[in-house]
């Protein structure tokens, strides 16, 4: 019976060097593995708020575009319209001009 409690390590209610250097490393590597899985966790969020706003970016650019080639057609027609009527306007007054001249007797 002596023997068995000779050959445990005296502690005195603490823990043994062996234990600390176990329980710390055990610690370390938790706080190594949520430290990893942060940065990773970090990572994802970047690359998905990039491509996010990538995106985003990218449609809007796409759809002024599209909205400004809209107002470019609508001018265009509108243009059109108004250079029609003007050259139909202004042939009518040459002509309704002409009439008027015709019945109309100069004095000589």
């Amino acid at each position: 019976m002596p023997e068995k409690i000779a050959s445990k390590p005296e502690t005195n209610g603490h823990r043994t060097p062996e234990k600390v250097e176990d329980t710390a490393r055990k610690y370390m590597q938790e706080a190594e593995n949520i430290t990893d899985d942060a940065l990773r966790m970090y990572k994802e969020l970047m690359v998905t708020t990039t491509n996010y706003y990538y995106g985003t970016f990218g449609r809007a650019v796409r759809q002024s575009m599209e909205l400004s080639a809209q107002a470019t057609k609508a001018t265009e027609d509108i243009l059109s319209v108004y250079r029609r009527f003007y050259t139909g306007g202004t042939g009518m007054w040459q002509a309704y001009w002409q009439d008027v001249t015709n019945l109309v007797v100069r004095p000589k």
